[in-house]
């Protein structure tokens, strides 16, 4: 009897809404989208094969995989609710709240991003972002002591090992977290990436029917409903931060209001491949406006991109020969 109580205050619950947690992955990770769906798909083989299962309302909650452009990170995981009318179980309302924001990152690629200067780009996306720090997490994929270069001298062992870019890649995992307000985890490999993701996913779906409640709130849910317009605001309190002042320097795609006359050039120039913000605000520095670069471009070809040079960590270089190679061939024709 007590049984078929629990079952029918549940399924009287799940007539109010019914829910999803959906996993949306950025259609650049092939990789990360195979893991997770042999992962995901376990996760699902096990639960519906538990036979001493207490929570029988989690096969309720479906746990499903989109795989598309994303805005913002490599993850996104979402919960959406939908509301039910309990005569003809017809959706009348629907709300999507991101719930975590992944941002995954090999040792290599998070070196590489810090000397380019997408790392200050990509995290200042982020932290402009609707999402609570807390909730956006960067997933650091890899083994520094193996996947790092360089030489330093070990005292104690008296030997000479590789990895001076060791000491960047702590740093900037150190700042991600205690400067920047970001979480951090570690994982070795993809494959340990996807299954972290899956179990995130799978926590948040029980969490969810639980009504157990985030640490952080997130700042906006996205009201799907199709005859409402608005979105329901949900105020928190968020770190502050110093905003830079060329904003250009460290974000590609922007809001409108952060657009301006001055750094709307160095923002175009951004979105051609392979251009850093560095590059684009170097170019942008001489030739002032995108006609005028055009202009000298077809006057003088890629002449007048090889005379560059800037100063960066106190050594002066050059635009990059692909740097060049693409502007020519997306502005020169």
């Amino acid at each position: 009897m007590k049984k078929w109580f629990n079952d029918f205050f549940i399924n009287i619950s799940l007539m109010e809404t019914i829910s999803e947690i959906q996993i949306c992955i950025d259609n650049r990770e092939h990789g990360l989208l195979k893991q997770i769906q042999y992962y995901l798909d376990s996760i699902e083989q096990f639960s519906n094969n538990d036979s001493g299962n207490k929570t029988p309302h989690l096969k309720k909650i479906q746990l499903t995989i989109t795989f598309k452009p994303l805005p913002i990170g490599d993850v996104i995981i979402k919960s959406i609710i939908k509301s039910c009318n309990s005569e003809n179980m017809e959706m009348v309302t629907g709300t999507e709240t991101e719930e975590l924001i992944i941002e995954r990152k090999s040792i290599s690629d998070l070196l590489s991003s810090i000397k380019d200067g997408r790392y200050e780009e990509q995290s200042y996306r982020l932290n402009g972002s609707q999402m609570h720090n807390h909730n956006i997490i960067y997933l650091i994929e890899g083994s520094i002591l193996t996947q790092s270069g360089g030489q330093y001298h070990n005292k104690y062992s008296g030997k000479t090992n590789k990895g001076n870019d060791k000491f960047t890649a702590y740093s900037a995992i150190f700042s991600l977290n205690y400067y920047k307000g970001f979480s951090v985890i570690r994982t070795v490999s993809l494959e340990e990436s996807a299954l972290f993701i899956c179990n995130c996913a799978n926590k948040l779906r029980k969490g969810f029917m639980d009504k157990k409640k985030p640490y952080y709130t997130n700042t906006t849910t996205t009201n799907t409903d199709p005859t409402s317009n608005s979105n329901m605001q949900i105020n928190d309190d968020q770190p502050t931060t110093q905003q830079s002042s060329h904003y250009s320097q460290v974000i590609k795609k922007i809001k409108k209001d952060n657009i301006t006359p001055t750094n709307i050039g160095a923002i175009m120039l951004c979105q051609i491949p392979g251009i850093s913000s560095i590059t684009a605000v170097v170019i942008m520095n001489k030739f002032h406006t995108i006609e005028n670069l055009i202009k000298n471009i077809k006057e003088q070809g890629d002449t007048c991109l090889k005379e560059i040079t800037y100063t960066n960590n106190d050594k002066t270089r050059k635009i990059s020969k692909s740097s060049i190679e693409n502007i020519i061939k997306f502005l020169g024709n």
